[in-house]
Protein backbone atom coordinates (compact mmCIF):
# COMPACT_ATOMS: atom_id res chain seq x y z
CA UNK A 1 0.00 0.00 0.00
CA UNK A 2 1.46 3.23 -0.60
CA UNK A 3 1.97 5.53 2.43
CA UNK A 4 3.76 8.94 2.71
CA UNK A 5 6.03 7.71 5.47
CA UNK A 6 7.47 4.88 2.44
CA UNK A 7 7.43 7.26 -0.57
CA UNK A 8 9.61 10.28 1.29
CA UNK A 9 12.20 7.86 1.63
CA UNK A 10 12.53 7.94 -2.38
CA UNK A 11 12.54 11.66 -3.48
CA UNK A 12 12.70 10.25 -7.05
CA UNK A 13 9.72 8.11 -6.63
CA UNK A 14 7.75 11.50 -4.79
CA UNK A 15 8.45 13.49 -7.54
CA UNK A 16 7.44 10.79 -10.09
CA UNK A 17 4.09 10.37 -8.00
CA UNK A 18 3.50 14.00 -7.50
CA UNK A 19 5.68 16.18 -9.74
CA UNK A 20 7.00 17.73 -6.47
CA UNK A 21 10.67 17.49 -4.40
CA UNK A 22 10.32 16.49 -0.78
CA UNK A 23 10.66 19.97 0.79
CA UNK A 24 8.36 21.47 -2.09
CA UNK A 25 5.88 18.60 -0.64
CA UNK A 26 6.04 19.73 2.93
CA UNK A 27 5.51 23.32 2.19
CA UNK A 28 2.34 22.26 0.19
CA UNK A 29 1.55 19.73 3.18
CA UNK A 30 1.53 22.36 6.01
CA UNK A 31 -1.40 24.79 3.56
CA UNK A 32 -3.14 21.32 3.12
CA UNK A 33 -3.27 20.74 6.79
CA UNK A 34 -4.21 23.70 7.84
CA UNK A 35 -7.19 23.74 5.03
CA UNK A 36 -8.10 20.61 5.69
CA UNK A 37 -8.78 21.08 8.99
CA UNK A 38 -10.81 24.59 8.21
CA UNK A 39 -12.85 22.92 5.89
CA UNK A 40 -13.82 19.76 8.29
CA UNK A 41 -14.51 22.25 11.24
CA UNK A 42 -16.99 24.41 8.68
CA UNK A 43 -18.97 21.09 6.93
CA UNK A 44 -18.21 17.60 8.83
CA UNK A 45 -18.97 19.51 12.72
CA UNK A 46 -22.48 20.27 14.00
CA UNK A 47 -22.19 24.21 12.63
CA UNK A 48 -21.66 22.23 9.55
CA UNK A 49 -25.30 20.52 9.88
CA UNK A 50 -24.35 17.43 10.53
CA UNK A 51 -26.11 15.56 13.11
CA UNK A 52 -22.98 13.74 14.34
CA UNK A 53 -19.34 14.47 15.81
CA UNK A 54 -16.79 14.11 14.18
CA UNK A 55 -15.05 10.92 14.17
CA UNK A 56 -17.69 8.64 14.44
CA UNK A 57 -18.56 5.89 12.01
CA UNK A 58 -15.85 3.83 10.65
CA UNK A 59 -12.54 4.80 9.82
CA UNK A 60 -10.83 6.21 6.80
CA UNK A 61 -8.12 3.77 5.01
CA UNK A 62 -5.94 7.17 4.59
CA UNK A 63 -6.08 8.94 8.18
CA UNK A 64 -2.89 11.16 7.93
CA UNK A 65 -2.73 14.33 6.22
CA UNK A 66 0.39 13.50 4.24
CA UNK A 67 -1.00 10.38 2.91
CA UNK A 68 -4.33 12.32 1.69
CA UNK A 69 -2.33 14.99 0.05
CA UNK A 70 -0.28 12.06 -1.68
CA UNK A 71 -3.20 10.48 -2.96
CA UNK A 72 -4.55 13.78 -4.12
CA UNK A 73 -1.55 14.90 -6.08
CA UNK A 74 -1.05 11.33 -7.70
CA UNK A 75 -4.29 11.54 -8.73
CA UNK A 76 -3.57 14.60 -10.36
CA UNK A 77 -0.32 13.97 -11.87
CA UNK A 78 -0.85 10.66 -13.43
CA UNK A 79 -4.81 10.52 -13.75
CA UNK A 80 -5.17 6.23 -12.91
CA UNK A 81 -8.17 4.66 -13.04
CA UNK A 82 -10.19 4.77 -10.04
CA UNK A 83 -9.24 0.94 -9.75
CA UNK A 84 -5.32 1.30 -10.38
CA UNK A 85 -5.72 4.47 -7.63
CA UNK A 86 -7.57 2.46 -5.23
CA UNK A 87 -5.31 -0.68 -5.33
CA UNK A 88 -2.31 1.65 -4.84
CA UNK A 89 -3.94 3.31 -1.70
CA UNK A 90 -5.61 -0.13 -0.01
CA UNK A 91 -8.74 1.07 -0.80
CA UNK A 92 -12.21 -0.19 -2.87
CA UNK A 93 -13.40 2.09 -5.50
CA UNK A 94 -16.47 2.83 -3.65
CA UNK A 95 -14.01 4.61 -1.01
Amino acid sequence: MTRYEDVRKNEKLLTALTGLTLGEFGKLLAVFERLWDEWVTTNRTEGGGRERAHGGGRKPVLEKDEDKLLFVLCYFKTYPPQIVLGHMFGMGQTQ
